[in-house]
């Protein structure tokens, strides 16, 4: 995917995110689209489409809605990184590889939020966290994600996901 569509879209889902898809909480979360955007990236098209949808999109959050400057920037690529160094192993055509990397990127983007927040002396309730939000965030990021996957799945290599 050319870098230009790649920073289009994510100028698109940053504005998505934080406007319409704010009346779509469930249990007062929404879907992580952010998130969602850069494994897709990463994993379907590669580093450089998945480092800049990180570096774009962690900048966008960390200038207008963050406490913290490079605070999502850092977990974003990190994430973005681990997935890079795993990209090679992973089995791409099938179901379990999308809902693994799904589920394991939002408990970890998560904790990493926890961490960061932590140690800025910030005031968080970590058992409402891990009860109530992380679980909805997890079900929902990956119901989105691999529903968006096996469309690009097709698109990027040619035939159907198994």
């Amino acid at each position: 995917m050319k870098l230009r569509y790649v920073t289009l879209i994510s100028i698109l889902l940053f504005l998505l995110q934080t406007t319409l898809l704010q009346y779509f909480r469930i249990g007062g979360v929404i879907p992580n689209t952010s998130l969602i955007f850069i494994i897709l990236m990463t994993v379907l098209y590669g580093k450089s489409e998945g480092l800049l949808s990180a570096v774009l999109l962690g900048g966008f959050q960390d200038i207008f809605l963050s406490k913290a400057l490079c605070m999502n920037l850092l977990i974003y690529l990190a994430i973005s990184a681990c997935l890079i160094l795993i990209d090679d192993k992973i089995f791409k055509n099938n179901y379990t590889a999308p809902i693994i990397i799904f589920v394991s990127t939002t408990i970890i983007y998560n904790l990493l939020y926890g961490m960061f927040l932590f140690f800025m002396n910030d005031q968080i309730n970590y058992s409402r966290s891990f009860i109530e939000i992380i679980p909805i965030e997890v079900i929902y990021n990956t119901l989105i994600g691999v529903f968006i996957y096996k469309k690009l799945f097709k698109r990027v290599f040619g035939y159907e996901l198994r």
